[in-house]
């Protein structure tokens, strides 16, 4: 199944969604667009525009009990999610070297990659949908909705990025999610 990406200007014309349910009490969560390094990418046309779907279950990760009793201030780790056409979160993989993220694999706790990566896999999506206008309707007028007055939408999986902030201060645990911004 070959992935298709939006690319940073399209997916902005959709507009940066926020979580459609509340997340646990111990999750900040602050959403921005990223399309991870070397995705593909869809070309779209003046036309078209893609919605990224809004999570419809997105689960915190939990602290790793065995790393409580160390002194720990804070450890992150950056996941890339793909996310099929049913909206379903069907491969994540570490990502390294970016901004707020580790530098390389040697600088992540195997326990809080393991932490993440067992939250993404039971997050689940509204599809993300390819919206194509009528031709000679320019897609940057239509908003962040793909309202078609005689076109069509297509769903498409896409990869998103996730920066997972494990924290500890005065005995209590937190973890923060954020969506990755590529400029970020």
């Amino acid at each position: 199944m070959k992935l298709i990406v939006a690319t940073i200007s399209i997916v902005i014309l959709c507009g940066c969604s926020h979580m459609s349910t509340k997340p646990p009490k111990s999750t900040d969560t602050n959403f921005h667009v990223f399309i991870p390094p070397k995705a593909p990418v869809i070309g779209a046309k003046s036309n078209q525009m893609v919605v990224v779907g809004n999570p419809i279950v997105q689960v915190s990760p939990t602290y790793p009990k065995q790393m409580l009793s160390k002194d720990i201030v804070r450890r992150t780790v950056c996941l890339s999610i793909t996310i099929n056409r049913k909206g379903v979160v069907y491969n994540n993989h570490p990502l390294y070297g970016m901004l707020n993220c580790p530098a390389s694999a040697k600088a992540v706790e195997p326990a809080f990659l393991k932490a993440a990566q067992a939250a993404v896999i039971r997050w689940r999506f509204y599809p993300t949908i390819l919206c194509t206008f009528p031709k000679g309707t320019d897609a940057s007028t239509k908003g962040p909705y793909c309202e078609l007055e005689g076109g069509e939408y297509k769903k498409i999986p896409i990869m998103l990025a996730f920066e997972f902030s494990f924290k500890q201060f005065g005995g209590k645990a937190e973890v923060h999610v954020d969506r990755i911004n590529h400029g970020h």
